[in-house]
This record gives structure tokens, sequence and C-alpha cells, in this order.
């Protein structure tokens, strides 16, 4: 019996020097990593100390020019959005990541209804994009025990890297950084006529209020300016119109700017102004980035 209890120590030994090991290795692949969300994430985390920020999900990263913007201002800007569907989840816990390093004067939120309403396939799980960073910030871990994957990422360092050894090594060889304006990746194509808006038919989710209040909280006792925004879109619903009242009272509520350019017309409908039905193309993102820069200049300066 005692031999068997050795064997089993020593086999448990022997994988925890292998997650170990392996989890450096898989570090060092993320640090250097110059795929998208691998570079953008660890550059907000562990770089990036530009005074003016952007975040938000796809429709931030592809909107909000920063050289742009920073002419107006005259201040630095970074673009710290990131695609697909992070939510006020992700935001929260990257916010507190890098908020335990440096602190910015403003954050420039582009808020959407995945942010306040129960959509799908963008719950809690997108926090798991911050899981090399376990241990970073309290508050960003506490929404991994929210979502019960804690105790997984603590006991497994190499899980914390589960299913992106191709990324990474693809992300170190042959990606390019393609964010090289402070963040900002543009697309490039015209949206096709016949797309149709998104709709927004979904009940507010409770939880992720909470969060959303939790990171207006956190800005607030920080002093850092808090600004939402909501930029046009090539196709517009009336739900997700609707949608965006819940903002309105919300910003009112806790006395927050909110620019609310939904409707601009000068933008919706332009297809050569747009990617998709969501974002702007590389033309549309250069000519709001100017327009929203000047808005901006009356609050921020």
């Amino acid at each position: 019996m005692k031999k068997f209890i050795g064997w089993v120590l020593l086999l448990l030994i022997i994988l925890f020097g292998i997650d170990r090991l392996s989890s450096i290795l898989m570090s060092k692949l993320y640090l250097n990593s110059k795929a998208t969300n691998e570079y953008k994430i660890n550059y907000v985390i562990n770089k990036m100390d530009q005074p003016v920020v952007f975040m938000g999900s796809s429709r931030c990263h592809h909107t909000y020019v920063p050289s742009i913007i920073s002419d107006t201002l005259g201040l630095p800007v970074y673009n710290a959005g990131l695609w697909g569907e992070q939510n006020i989840y992700f935001q929260y816990g990257l916010l507190c990541n890098f908020l335990s390093r440096y602190k910015p004067k403003v954050i420039c939120y582009e808020i959407h209804p995945i942010d306040f309403m129960a959509t799908p396939y963008s719950g809690i799980e997108r926090i798991s994009s911050l899981s090399p960073f376990i241990g970073r910030s309290i508050e960003c871990d506490s929404l991994f025990k929210l979502n019960h994957s804690y105790i997984k990422y603590k006991i497994s360092h190499l899980y914390r890297y589960n299913s992106t050894l191709i990324s990474l090594i693809g992300g170190c060889l042959f990606a390019e950084n393609s964010q090289k304006d402070n963040g900002y990746k543009p697309l490039f194509r015209e949206a096709d006529a016949s797309a149709k808006p998104d709709e927004f038919n979904f009940p507010l989710d409770h939880q992720r209020i909470k969060v959303l209040t939790d990171f207006v909280s956190i800005c607030k006792n920080r002093h850092i300016k808090l600004i939402f925004l909501c930029a046009p879109m090539y196709k517009v619903s009336n739900s997700c119109i609707d949608a965006y009242k819940f903002v309105s009272v919300f910003s009112q509520q806790y006395h927050i700017l909110f620019i609310n350019n939904l409707q601009d017309r000068k933008f919706v409908g332009r297809r050569n102004l747009c990617y998709d039905r969501g974002h702007f193309n590389d033309k549309g993102a250069r000519i709001y980035s100017s327009m929203i820069a000047n808005e901006l200049k009356k609050f921020i300066n």
C-alpha cells in the first residue's frame, strides 16, 4: 500500500512539473505572439500607458483611429477594443488587470447590447481569454470564480492556455501586427446592400448590468473620466434603437456622458463607408474618428 501511495505521489510530482514547465513555455509564446487577440491583450495589460483609452468589442476595434483622434485631442490615444463579442465580463476583467499597473485619465467605452442584454453566445465564458493573467487583479479573478473555472486554472497553469498552442506558434512565427495604429484594426471592403440589421429582442441580463455597474464604480473611485459611445451602423433595426434606451437611462442614473450617434444620417445606409451591417470599413472609420474626436474634445479638454 505504501509503495502504491509512493508511486501515486511520484506521478503527481511529475505531472506537476510537466504542467509548470509547459506553462512557462506557453507563457513565452503568448508574450511574443503577434496574433490579434494575444498581442492586443498582452499589450493592454502589460504595456499600454496612453491617457485616453477606447474600450469595447469589435465595434470599437474597427472604428476608432487613434492617430486621428490624438491629433485633435492633443493627447496619446490607444484603441483597446477587441473582436469576438468581448462583452462586459471581459471588459471589466481587462480594465481591472491594467488598472493594477497604471491609470488612464479617460476611458471611452463603445457600449453594445451584449454588455447588458442576455444575448446568446456571449456570456461570462468570454473572460476565458484573460485566463493567462489569473492573479493579476482580485476583481478579474472574482469573475473566474463566478464562472466556476478559477480552481481549474489555479491547479493547472497549462490549462490557462488550453487549445492555443497552434495559434501561439503561428502568432510567433507567421503573424504580423495588424494593429499598428495603437490598436486600431482596419477593415477593407464595402457592405453588402442586402445585409439585414441585427435584432436585439433579448431581455436585460441583471448579472451583466451588475458588472457594468462595477465597471462604472471602479472608474469613479479611481477618478477616471468615463464616456459611453455608440457609433452608427450601416443597418439599424428598431429593436437595436430600443435597446440603447437602457443606456440612456443608465448613463443618466450614474451621471455618465453618453454620445449616441447610432442613427447619424451621414453614415447610416452609406455602404461605401461600412464593412458590414455593424462595422465601418477603413474609410468610414477615419471619417467618423475625425467627427467623434471633435465631439470628445469639448468634454475631455
